[in-house]
């Protein structure tokens, strides 16, 4: 039996594809005649999904029972019908390896395609880490799709690549009118970097957690050696 598809878009933020997630909702109806479906609602539901794989509500101002479960709803939908699935949200691309195993954990049986945004020129962006991390859940390279602006146009563009990717002709599809003009750093674009500074953060708190484990384990061993020492 042929696996239904996933299409999972992540961004990163700062690649001008945060209208995206807004262009798919929009056009719902038109996605449909494809045989497409977009299973998160409109609005911050994505978003909260977001929050909760990465573990950072607090950052976020949410309380946990805000986002929690959010991600599992949102795939309950996607497992009814026969759709081809499609999610956008650009927050994901910064997700650690154990983050991307528990969102992938519940897209089981579907064949997911992973699909990244190529930065405009000169954005600061390491697209190469986020392919990798990526791409090694993956069932092959072949799933993962790398698509990027031109200087024209560009959330057209994006857009059009995003139905060339799924598989929906985006011509007859027209963007929302707030897409157009879509700038860089926007409320929430300026905001991702407390999810970075974040990670950055629990990096390095696990070090030092590390290392004091490592401290505390020799600690005992020098005190068990004086112990037997004086015991002698």
């Amino acid at each position: 039996m042929t696996r239904r598809r996933a299409f999972l878009h992540i961004g990163p933020t700062h690649t001008g594809s945060d209208f995206l997630e807004d262009a798919l909702a929009a056009n719902a109806a038109g996605l449909a005649a494809y045989g497409v479906r977009c299973p998160a609602r409109p609005g911050e539901e994505m978003f909260r999904a977001a929050v909760e794989i990465r573990r950072v509500h607090k950052a976020w101002g949410y309380r946990r029972r805000e986002v929690e479960g959010t991600w599992s709803a949102i795939c309950r939908r996607a497992r009814k019908g026969r759709d081809t699935i499609v999610i956008s949200q650009p927050h994901l691309a910064a997700a650690t390896p154990d983050e991307i195993a528990l969102l992938l954990d519940r897209l089981d049986g579907f064949d997911v395609h992973i699909v990244v945004t190529a930065p405009r020129s000169g954005a600061d962006h390491d697209l190469a880490r986020v392919v990798q991390r990526w791409t090694v859940p993956l069932r092959g390279p072949d799933r993962m799709h790398v698509i990027g602006p031109t200087d024209a146009d560009a959330e057209a563009f994006l857009w059009a690549e995003l139905g060339r990717v799924v598989g929906f002709d985006a011509t007859g599809l027209p963007l929302p009118d707030a897409a157009r003009g879509v700038a860089c750093g926007s409320t929430e674009e300026r905001l991702v970097h407390v999810l970075d500074e974040l990670e950055r953060q629990r990096v390095r708190n696990a070090v030092l957690e590390a290392r004091n484990e490592e401290l505390a384990k020799r600690r005992g061993k020098l005190k068990r050696r004086v112990s037997d020492a004086v015991a002698g």
